[in-house]
């Protein structure tokens, strides 16, 4: 039974000893014996405040630039990953990883000098793992042929949430195929992705490569920071492994 606009109602007959429940938006419920009410039954008003709710909508996405003139590489094999365990700062907690990019050295065939290889795909593969290492999103196969420079530029399908927690972006080396679209031998060739060092606020990382023979873990900072020596005149200190960058994000 429901009140018109004005909440006035028509009640049929009850009984004296039954009752009536009222119940309204914003006013506390209320129970009143029929023997009681003598017209007009007033409900006391609920000012219920709710718990605060916020939005992360940025109209604009905002880029993490992670270049610098201060680089270097290392290789990997057909099969093997180069995970970047990133942190962000709490500024972007909320919000999505949209786009990433990275680059990927000329030299990536290292023992094979023949220029047919130069016209060979390369296939790699985004993968992103939870902070336990389990695998929570993967790109679809990414395909490119070498270049002086290969800048890649990858749009995620499916947004990646930045959260406390950090995130493994891994690079997987897939393989090398021929002109006739066969898997060559992978003994014969590198992946070489190219590292920045720089000192950002907005985002740290962590460098390890995942090895597919042995499927284990290792820290590259040791290697990175032999290959990043030249640089050590020009810093007062000791190299930090959190300023060896690898992605470039776009968040929004």
């Amino acid at each position: 039974m429901y009140s018109d606009k004005n909440g006035d109602v028509i009640l049929p007959h009850f009984k004296d000893s039954d009752s009536l429940f009222f119940t309204s938006l914003n006013f506390y419920d209320k129970k009143v014996a029929i023997n009681k009410i003598n017209g007009v039954v007033y409900l006391n008003p609920n000012e219920t405040v709710l718990d605060e709710l916020s939005i992360n909508i940025l109209e604009q996405p905002i880029t993490i630039n992670t270049k610098s003139k201060k680089d270097s590489s290392s290789p990997i094999k057909p099969k093997d990953e180069v995970l970047i365990k990133t942190v962000f700062n709490e500024d972007f907690y909320g919000y999505h990883i949209k786009k990433i990019s990275a680059t990927i050295n000329r030299d990536f065939i290292t023992y094979n000098k023949n220029k047919a290889t130069k016209d060979y795909e390369i296939y790699i593969r985004i993968n992103f793992y939870n902070k336990d290492l389990k695998i929570i999103d993967s790109t679809e196969p990414i395909i490119f042929t070498q270049k002086k420079k290969n800048i890649l530029e990858i749009d995620l399908m499916n947004k990646i949430e930045i959260t406390s927690e950090p995130i493994y972006i891994a690079l997987e080396f897939i393989g090398v195929v021929d002109k006739e679209g066969k898997f060559l031998n992978s003994e014969f060739f590198e992946l070489r992705p190219i590292y920045f060092l720089n000192n950002l606020k907005e985002v740290k990382s962590q460098i390890y490569t995942k090895n597919a023979k042995s499927n284990s873990l290792t820290p590259t900072y040791k290697q990175l920071d032999w290959m990043f020596k030249h640089y050590n005149d020009k810093r007062k200190n000791d190299l930090n492994e959190y300023d060896i960058l690898f992605f470039s994000f776009e968040i929004q």
